[in-house]
C-alpha cells in the first residue's frame, strides 16, 4: 500500500491526474479546496473499505479508581472501534457498549464493583464512561481502526493508499465536465483499494489476546450480584 505520501505530493498529483495546470499560481489558489477533498476522501475510504493492515490497531487505556470516564484511545478512530475487553485477573472479558436506566438502577454513582461491564461514548467523543464504576484502577483494550492522521500541512502523509486518494479526488474535480474520464478514475480507484485489500487480507496475522479468555464466567450485576459498600 501506497501509504506515507505527503500532502504536497498528493496535491500535485491530484492536479495532473484532473489535467489541470500546476503552475504555482493556479497550484496554490486550488491547495485549500484540493486538501479539503483529500481529507474527506480518506476519512470516506476508511469507512467505505475494510482496510486489514490498520483495522486491527489495540490501546490500552487505563480507567482510575472512583473514576467513572476516561479519555479515549488516541491512536484508534473512534468511530472504528470494534471491540473493548476489561483485564480481570489473567482474563480479557468483553466489554459491551450502551449504559442505560437498567444499568444505573443496579449500580449507581455511589457503588463500586468489578469488573467493569459496560462502556459509552460522552458527547464531544473525546472521553467515555464506564459502568459500574471500579475501587481500583482497571486496563481496558481496545480494538480498532488505526485513526488517521491529520492534513494539517504539507508535511502531513496519508494513512491509507496515496493513489487511491489521488484517483477518487481527480475524478471528483472531473465530475461535471469530462464525466467519462471521471468514471474511468473512479472505477480504476476502486479496483484498485480492492486489490491491495485482498493482497493485504491474504498476508495478513491476527493479532494475538493479550491473555486468554475464559469460555465462561460469571458475570457481576448480570449472574450475581457481589457486595457493594
Amino acid at each position: 500500500m501506497r501509504s506515507g505520501v505527503t500532502l504536497a505530493t498528493l496535491r500535485q498529483e491530484v492536479l495532473i491526474e484532473a489535467g489541470m495546470s500546476i503552475e504555482s499560481g493556479h497550484s496554490t489558489q486550488m491547495a485549500p479546496r484540493i486538501n479539503q477533498m483529500l481529507a474527506r476522501t480518506q476519512r470516506l475510504l476508511l469507512r467505505e473499505f475494510d482496510w486489514p493492515t490498520i483495522s486491527g490497531y489495540e490501546q490500552t487505556v487505563t480507567v482510575t479508581a472512583d473514576s467513572s470516564t476516561a479519555t479515549l484511545p488516541s491512536n484508534i478512530d473512534f468511530t472504528s472501534i470494534n471491540s473493548v475487553h476489561v483485564q480481570f485477573g489473567t482474563d480479557w472479558l468483553p466489554v459491551e457498549y450502551g449504559i442505560g436506566a437498567h444499568e444505573r438502577t443496579i449500580y449507581n454513582s455511589t457503588q463500586r464493583a468489578t469488573p467493569i461491564q459496560r462502556w459509552e461514548i460522552v458527547t464531544g467523543g473525546s472521553t467515555f464512561e464506564v459502568w459500574p464504576i471500579g475501587s481500583v484502577n482497571q486496563s481496558l483494550l481496545f480494538q480498532g481502526s488505526k485513526a488517521l492522521a491529520a492534513f494539517a500541512s504539507d508535511s502531513d502523509t496519508c494513512t491509507l493508499d496515496g493513489d487511491v486518494l489521488v484517483l477518487r479526488v481527480a475524478a471528483q474535480l472531473l465530475g461535471r465536465d469530462r464525466k467519462e474520464d471521471a468514471a474511468l478514475l473512479m472505477q480504476y480507484a476502486k479496483d484498485l483499494a480492492e486489490q491491495i485489500i485482498k493482497r493485504q487480507r491474504q498476508t495478513r496475522t491476527e493479532p494475538v489476546p493479550q491473555g486468554r479468555q475464559r469460555n465462561h464466567y460469571l458475570r457481576p450485576g448480570i449472574d450475581y450480584i457481589p457486595p457493594t459498600s
